[in-house]
């Protein structure tokens, strides 16, 4: 929730958007959830640890020397979380965990169709630079990959949720996004997606 703002450099996303207040996050931090909506485990909270240790053990080292010392916090300082890193979370949703679990119900499918819409634009256009620019082999297939991912992301979500979600009644960008990918021959298994107006007239 809002209330928890301050603790965005230190949390994904997703966990806060759970949080709606301290009982909440006391229950989410010490349990562990692996759902599209939240991925928190042990694994995580073992990366966070060892974020947090980096700062408050220096600081406790200093304090040791000079009780006086006036704590300064890096603004600069964000908890990384390598364990999730390469895992797409769009509208504080995993695409991927999405996909593989059909049945899960999500919180507010228009929220994430939206946010996807703005996703899916940002993914053509960085698949664009990835053509034409010198960047590595490596970089290059992962935004193939994302682009991908949202792909079927949007397809699972007109098939599932069309009347659920308004905002997919105004999703114009995704077959743009998909005539790029099919034109460079790098659609990979995209050609087993339908487009939009395929999947407006099941």
């Amino acid at each position: 929730g809002s209330s928890f703002s301050a603790l965005e450099r230190f949390l994904p996303s997703p966990v806060l958007r759970q949080c709606k207040d301290a009982k909440s996050m006391h229950k989410i931090l010490g349990g562990d959830h692996c759902s599209p909506n939240i991925v928190w485990t042990s694994t995580q909270r073992s990366e966070l640890h060892r974020s947090l240790a980096l700062v408050i053990n220096p600081l406790r080292k200093a304090l040791s020397k000079n009780p006086r010392l006036i704590f300064e916090a890096d603004t600069t300082f964000d908890v990384q979380y390598p364990s999730i890193s390469r895992e797409l979370c769009v509208g504080d949703v995993y695409l991927n965990l999405m996909i593989q679990e059909p049945e899960h119900v999500l919180q507010d499918p228009d929220y994430v169709a939206a946010k996807l819409m703005g996703e899916t634009s940002q993914s053509a256009l960085k698949l664009r630079a990835a053509k034409k620019g010198s960047i590595s082999e490596k970089v290059r297939e992962e935004v193939r990959r994302h682009c991908l991912l949202i792909i079927k992301s949007q397809t699972h979500l007109r098939r599932k949720l069309f009347a659920e979600c308004p905002s997919l009644g105004r999703y114009n960008a995704f077959t743009g996004l998909l005539s790029i990918m099919m034109q460079a021959g790098e659609n990979g298994d995209s050609s087993s997606l339908k487009t939009n107006s395929e999947v407006q007239q099941e």
